[in-house]
């Protein structure tokens, strides 16, 4: 079995805040965690809490990532999510992508739109849980 180096968490809403966290290695087999939140401050200039956040890593420990990964592998069983979920219903709201990244290159995704796996709430948790960004 392979295994991951990595977890890529992305939303979007299309009011059109979008945001992207990266929990796991880098390049340089160094332990990170990565959020960039970027909300279009010119489309709603008079809305102060728009704001735009670039790039903003901490460090973290090897053995909160493994348990975080192995939460997700054997309490979410994320691996069993399905590749697409879309609730054709909502014309607006959010579309979501969770990645996951393999020391081989590989990666596996796993997104939506307005539709979510029947677990993604306990993933929300689990995200906070272990200080991914969310």
């Amino acid at each position: 079995m392979m295994n991951i180096k990595g977890i890529t968490y992305k939303i979007h809403h299309f009011s059109s805040h979008k945001e992207t966290h990266y929990f796991g290695y880098d390049a340089n087999s160094i332990m990170i965690m990565s959020s960039d939140s970027i909300n279009d401050i010119l489309k709603f200039p008079m809305i102060d809490q728009f704001e735009y956040h670039h790039n903003r890593e901490t460090s973290i420990t090897v053995d909160n990532f493994e348990k975080f990964i192995n939460h997700l592998l054997t309490k979410l069983h994320i691996l069993n999510w399905n590749e697409f979920y879309c609730d054709q219903d909502v014309l607006d709201g959010q579309s979501w992508e969770v990645i996951l990244h393999y020391d081989s290159g590989k990666t596996k995704s796993f997104e939506g739109v307005n539709a979510y796996p029947e677990n993604f709430n306990h993933f929300i948790r689990v995200c906070k849980k272990y200080n991914f960004g969310i």
